[in-house]
């Protein structure tokens, strides 16, 4: 994600995991979100997790004041 946006973008990850260094752990279904990330940004791109949180309305609700956009994460199809 980083490499497709602007320059002047600062981007700021957050994930289950810290892929890289300025990656902030958190878990959604915890409700455990960052704050300070949280103040700092204006729009919130939300990818591939969606469909695994618990409770997406308290999640989107907590993201009230930003602008999100968001994708679902692809499930391959299994043959019956």
């Amino acid at each position: 994600m980083r490499t497709l946006l602007p320059a002047e973008v600062i981007y700021l990850p957050m994930d289950l995991k810290r892929w890289t260094e300025d990656t902030i752990v958190c878990d959604i279904n915890e409700k455990l979100l960052p704050p300070d990330y949280l103040d700092l940004c204006d729009q919130c791109y939300v990818m591939g997790v969606l469909e695994y949180i618990y409770e997406p309305e308290w999640f989107l609700q907590a993201l009230q004041a930003r602008r999100v956009s968001g994708s679902r994460a692809r499930t391959p199809r299994v043959k019956s």
